[in-house]
């Protein structure tokens, strides 16, 4: 019985029937076991604790799975979309502002001459192409662009924001059509560096595993060496004061004269057979030499390179502290110097660029500085005695024993110790001098660029870029070059070798020739948009991995320093303590990240504009209000004038009429103009209608200069040259930003208008004195009658 009974189910499970029900099959119970089945309840799923909505995790999981595979357009429209403009969103305040603006913009009457606030796009232009699947992604993006120009200049205060009196005007639909087409740019760029998918989730991950250390096991055959090291003496190029410093140790450190501790080198953290089989390595190319007795000793590590390559680092940085602070790099270069070319439209622009191979290894250290860059002690290995008797440099007549204790010192100047980017520079500088370049061709922001750019030069330690404007004199420089660097012993990569092409990526930029523009590397790029986002997204971050993606962020705002005014207090977070530990970006640091994303676009310059044809000048006045003036002048005249902008310790002065006001003198160099104070007409005399800081007011002088040129379409995307006598607004406005918080608000509504007309402002110091709008800021002179009828309307 218990065996048919045990049998019984397997019997009756055989008998289950399929019967088709529509278009689907229903599976049927036994004959006798259908009560059975119907009667028995299935258990329920268990609700889960979260109700139908997923974790955290598995949404962050479940968007970078879909972002590999979806269009870019997609992903990107969607991610502006719920982390920027959403509900939820950073700039959902502004952004409902500025939409309410819009929808209101056509029902009101009057007239609206001021820029901002900018109203939002409806739709995307026709005539202007984007990849096909980004028509979405395009639309979003621009009004990102739109939203963070309005709020900064309403300095993050929504308040601000009032819907416009009408429609787009002129001067707005100008800045629309500059907005769509650098946004177009951007996603052209970016699609042709991924074709699919946007796969920002998780991309700010890597600035946050780059501030742990990540050096590799050292592999003594993987570095990168050259076949013979120290080649090249410094001092034979060197400037004379500091060739002076570097041949004697006492200059570079004065206070430590018996040495260092012993314990500096105890960091060693390397396997100690593939140590010595690189110190073999390096002795034999003569990069190190042999010491009994050393005063400095640093360790040394192994980072990872391409195509699983290494580079050994000596970790100097103990050593850099107990020195003396080493001077400035020489005419060292940055993206802000290729704002300093100037270039006509039609015209053809060619670029050269030149590499040292494992430039650091062959510039030979001097004998006596040898003892300070020490490491770790090594044994004899398969050396003889009388091998490694060659290799010591201090046995002054002594017997090497088995028992001898040797330290490796470098002949030649180790990356990680910070004098040797100065020696490095120099010694560069001093090779395109031998190739027939002038000191002056060298574009650097610490001197003007030269009023004849037939041919430029970039210098940025080992990298070595030219601007040629003819190909046969380029080709001719390029040769001379070459012969100097082997004159010198200086190996080239020939592989990195780039002669006369029209566009080249140097600084981290690629720059283009027709049209003539300067940009971040779209890689680079890339990776700013996704970890922008991604950090965004998470609200949590660590300071040091946050300042990591700051500094990528401000090299690339070198292109265009108003973006610096967006900075504030994303800075306080960066300086944050334990720097490592994540935490809760606070909402001002979330809102002024997502205005450098929405500014992205504009990060792109152009080389080529024109200079507006008046020189200006502005000022103001407690006593009365503001002042702006301007006169004609001739394009030879403003780019001599333009080439003093930014510069210390240049000032102009006006052509000196009788009867004017004594000139006080003042230190600098000055710089005549044959401009006199009768050329300029008064384009703004008006009273404040507010009491404040002379500083503050001198800012908003300056505001009003450039709403007056944002206010006419002819005068967007133009040089603009201004002169101005306070110095602290103008070193803000040329730096970008500024600490102060009664000028960041002027500074950063300063900073939205030139962004949104496209415009290189370039300030000029004039004392007080000589101020043409000294007058009109006083209430004085006679305003021009184009001036009386608008103040009138």
């Amino acid at each position: 019985m218990a065996g048919r009974m045990a049998t019984a189910p397997n019997h009756a499970l055989q008998s289950w029937t399929l019967q088709q029900r529509g278009p689907s099959l229903m599976v049927s119970p036994p004959p006798g076991l259908s009560d059975f089945f119907c009667n028995f309840r299935t258990k329920t799923a268990r609700s889960h604790r979260r109700g139908n909505r997923p974790s955290p995790a598995k949404q962050r999981r479940d968007a970078q799975r879909s972002s590999a595979y979806k269009p870019m357009g997609t992903v990107l429209a969607s991610a502006i979309k719920s982390i920027l403009v959403g509900r939820e969103g950073v700039l959902n305040d502004i952004y409902t502002a500025c939409s309410s603006a819009c929808s209101t913009a056509g029902n009101v009457r009057g007239r609206h001459r001021d820029l901002y606030p900018m109203p939002l796009l409806g739709s995307w232009p026709e005539d202007v192409r984007v990849p096909g699947t980004c028509v979405e992604a395009a639309l979003s993006v621009a009004n990102a662009c739109i939203l963070s120009l309005n709020t900064m200049w309403c300095d993050f205060k929504v308040a601000r924001v009032v819907p416009p009196r009408n429609r787009p005007t002129a001067p707005q639909q100008e800045v629309h059509n500059h907005v769509v087409n650098r946004t177009a740019r951007l996603l052209s760029r970016l699609s042709q560096h991924q074709d699919q998918g946007f796969p920002w989730c998780g991309m700010f991950n890597r600035f946050e595993q780059a501030q742990q250390p990540r050096y590799e096991e050292l592999r003594g055959d993987a570095v990168d060496l050259p076949q013979k090291a120290a080649t090249c003496d410094p001092l034979v190029h060197l400037p004379s004061g500091l060739r002076e410093a570097v041949s004697h140790p006492a200059t570079i450190f004065p206070d430590q004269a018996d040495g260092f501790p012993s314990d500096m080198g105890s960091e060693q953290a390397t396997d100690r057979r593939e140590y010595i089989a690189l110190v073999v390595r390096e002795l034999q190319c003569g990069k190190l030499r042999l010491r009994r007795h050393v005063r400095g000793i640093a360790p040394v590590f192994a980072a990872q390179k391409a195509e699983g390559r290494q580079r050994k680092i000596w970790n100097g940085s103990r050593l850099s502290q107990l020195a003396l602070r080493p001077p400035k790099p020489e005419r060292l270069a940055s993206p802000s110097v290729f704002l300093d070319m100037h270039a006509q439209p039609t015209e053809a622009l060619f670029y050269s660029k030149r590499d040292a191979e494992t430039f650091f290894d062959v510039l030979r250290v001097p004998l006596e500085l040898q003892t300070w860059f020490g490491q770790e002690l090594c044994s004899a290995g398969k050396w003889t005695l009388l091998e490694l008797s060659s290799l010591v440099d201090d046995l002054s007549g002594s017997v090497l024993t088995g028992d001898s204790r040797l330290h490796p010192v470098h002949a030649v100047w180790p990356m990680g110790f910070s004098w040797s980017c100065a020696v490095a520079q120099s010694t560069t500088l001093s090779v395109v001098a031998a190739a027939g370049i002038s000191q002056e061709q060298v574009l650097s922001m610490d001197y003007p660029p030269p009023d004849d750019q037939t041919e430029l030069c970039l210098v940025a330690t080992d990298d070595t870029v030219f601007v040629h404007r003819d190909k046969e004199r380029g080709q001719c420089t390029l040769d001379k070059f070459d012969a100097a660097m082997a004159a010198a012993s200086i190996p080239r990569k020939v592989s990195k070798d780039i002669s006369l092409s029209e566009t080249i990526t140097a600084l981290g930029c690629e720059i283009t020739s027709r049209p003539h523009m300067a940009e971040p590397a779209v890689a680079k790029l890339f990776t700013c948009a996704g970890s922008l986002l991604d950090v965004l997204d998470k609200g949590v971050a660590s300071p040091a991995a946050l300042n990591g993606l700051l500094g990528l962020l401000q090299w690339f705002c070198l292109l265009q320093r108003p973006v610096f005014a967006t900075f504030d207090q994303v800075y306080e977070f960066a300086r944050r303590t334990p720097q490592s530990k994540p935490q809760k970006l606070p909402a001002k640091v979330k809102q002024e990240l997502a205005v450098v994303f929405g500014l992205l676009p504009l990060l792109s310059v152009g080389l080529d504009k024109p200079f507006y044809e008046e020189l200006l000048a502005c000022d103001a006045a407690p006593e009365f209000g503001f002042g702006v003036s301007a006169a004609a002048c001739n394009e030879s005249t403003l780019l001599s004038v333009s080439r003093l902008a930014e510069r210390r310790g240049d000032y102009v002065r006006l052509r000196q009429e009788p009867g004017e006001e004594t000139e006080q003198t003042r230190i600098g160099t000055p710089h005549r103009l044959k401009v006199s104070k009768k050329a300029f007409r008064t384009i703004v005399s008006a009273r404040a209608g507010y009491k404040a800081h002379s500083g503050v007011l001198e800012a908003h002088g300056l505001l009003l200069t450039l709403k007056w040129l944002a206010r006419s379409r002819r005068k967007h995307h133009k040089k603009v040259v201004i002169l101005v006598d306070a110095k602290a607004v103008l070193g803000a406005a040329a730096k970008g930003r500024t600490s102060s918080p009664s000028l960041r608000g002027v500074i950063r509504a300063v900073a939205a208008h030139s962004l949104a007309s496209d415009l290189l402002v370039k300030l000029i110091y004039i004392p007080s004195e000589s101020n043409p709008a000294d007058a009109p800021s006083r209430g004085k002179g006679r305003l021009h009658r184009r001036v009386r009828r608008q103040q009138r309307e």
